[in-house]
């Protein structure tokens, strides 16, 4: 005889007939299926957190790196107190030498002395501002009559202009 035999008499028959059955209709298990598949109008409007997290996400830092290049963009392009219509230029030994930005850090050699950043007389009919001193440098592998760096400017090549 088995271990155990399913039989009325022990009880566990009678709780098995006892379990709810289901209505027999063939469309029930059709109706139920359809049902469970289709998601709830709740579901349907409501988008996953995961992808407005994953939005939200890439909009910030996509904001995030305007605010950064804009404010690179100023600093680079612009002498220590001028204003946005000023150029980047430095004169050292009676040539002007305009700002670029590298992009990375440039290789700064032997002092050369100072140079300054011109006046910019942005407003017409008022007043031109000062210049500024700064300490000019030479570019390890660059002539100084192609290009200098200046001290604060540390990803700035400041290439020499037709003068």
């Amino acid at each position: 005889m088995a271990e155990h035999d399913l039989t009325p008499d022990d009880g566990l028959g009678a709780a098995i007939a006892e379990l709810p059955v289901a209505p027999e209709r063939d469309d029930f298990w059709v109706e139920l299926r359809a049902a469970l598949s289709e998601p709830s109008p709740e579901q349907k409007t409501k988008k996953p957190q995961r992808f407005r997290r994953e939005r939200a996400l890439v909009l910030g830092l996509a904001v995030l790196g305007l605010i950064v290049g804009g404010i690179v963009a100023l600093n680079v392009t612009l002498p220590s107190g001028s204003s946005p219509s000023c150029a980047a230029i430095v004169v050292w030994h009676h040539h002007s030498y305009y700002g670029n930005d590298e992009h990375h850090l440039v290789r700064f050699g032997a002092p050369l002395g100072q140079g300054t950043f011109p006046p910019c007389g942005d407003t017409p009919g008022g007043p031109a501002g000062s210049a500024t001193a700064v300490k000019v440098y030479a570019i390890q592998g660059v002539a100084p009559s192609k290009a200098v760096a200046v001290a604060g400017w540390p990803t700035t090549r400041w290439e020499r202009g037709l003068q």
